[in-house]
């Protein structure tokens, strides 16, 4: 675990105080952090696509207010 990117730090910890680490097998080790990036992943295209709506709608409320003018 120590050879992970600084990004999984607080998964580390959170890993560590639940579970017991020799007990853990790293199968399921492997299993929570490939969670925890599909999550980080999901987060970023969502960001993505609500930037992306968010610039549509300005596009088209500056679209509406020159028709206006």
């Amino acid at each position: 675990m120590r050879s992970l990117d600084s990004k999984f730090n607080h998964v580390m910890i959170a890993i560590e105080e639940s579970k017991e680490l020799e007990e853990l097998i790293v199968e399921e080790l492997i299993r929570s952090l490939q969670v925890h990036e599909q999550k980080i992943e999901g987060k970023k295209k969502a960001e993505a696509i609500s930037l992306e709506q968010a610039t549509k709608l300005n596009i088209i409320n500056n679209v509406e207010y020159e028709k206006q003018c």
